[in-house]
């Protein structure tokens, strides 16, 4: 929730001053900012703790870690599941700038206040999520993922920037509604010892292969590349995201009537 808390108050605070070109006050408070994290970090007393005897190297704990999360089906699929839409769908964010010029006719700079509205609604969805979690499945995380890519659709046709920001709050709220829900099903059913292997993938999946998403959306939309606009090439990406999501869904309703 506090890193949800910050996509809200951080971009409402900047917009204003990147839009009035401020960038140097921008900086500054994010400066500050960073201090004050370190000094509170440095009041954190950590409790003793006894590293393992063994050391085992950082690509083989990854690789245990893969073999236990395909050892456990819905886990592996919730991995590949977060990783298609890092890539496919939240990397859509690297082209919000051009986007906010070219199709909504504001200054670039405005795009922070599309930022804001989409961690708003990552805020409320991460306050909601205790109530859709109870039950968690990897249908269900991929059912919140639908109207999340539905609306990327949508988001990628609209030319207002009032209607591009509301859409951007329901983006926020199932974004965070299908990767809360995907992140239990993975907690759940892996084995303690293997917890955090596995759960490091997870990260790597959420944010770690958003760098790859935003170098295949910029070559996409670039007029050095495939040359598509920005709004095309979200519409095109939150497409291809739906259609997996869509196949990942009827292929467990089709296991489930099977069974």
């Amino acid at each position: 929730m506090a890193s949800n808390a910050s996509r809200v108050l951080g971009p409402a605070l900047c917009a204003p001053l990147v839009s009035s070109n401020l960038y140097e006050v921008s900086w500054s408070l994010y400066g500050v900012g960073a201090a004050l994290a370190l000094v509170v970090a440095a009041g954190i007393t950590l409790f003793p703790y006894d590293l393992e005897t063994e050391r085992i190297p950082i690509v083989q704990s990854l690789s245990d870690g893969v073999r236990h999360a395909k050892g456990r089906k819905a886990a592996w699929q919730a991995l590949l599941l977060v990783s298609f839409i890092s890539i496919f769908g939240v990397s859509h964010v690297a082209l919000t700038p051009s986007f906010t010029a070219n199709s909504l006719g504001r200054s670039s700079s405005d795009f922070a206040w599309l930022g804001a509205a989409t961690g708003l609604g990552a805020l409320v969805g991460a306050l909601a999520a205790g109530s859709f979690t109870a039950k968690s499945s990897l249908r269900r995380g991929a059912l919140f993922a639908i109207p999340y890519s539905l609306l990327l659709i949508t988001f990628s046709r609209v030319t207002d920037f009032t209607t591009a920001i509301v859409l951007q709050l329901f983006v926020g709220f199932f974004y965070i509604a299908s990767f809360t829900t995907l992140q239990v099903v993975v907690q759940e059913l892996i084995e303690e010892k293997f917890r955090g292997r596995v759960m490091s993938l997870f990260n790597i999946a959420w944010a770690g292969l958003v760098p790859v998403g935003t170098l295949i959306m910029g070559l996409t939309a670039s007029s050095k590349g495939l040359g598509f606009g920005a709004a095309d090439t979200i519409g095109l990406t939150s497409a291809i995201c739906l259609c997996y999501i869509s196949w990942v869904v009827a292929r467990d309703i089709f296991k489930a009537t099977r069974s």
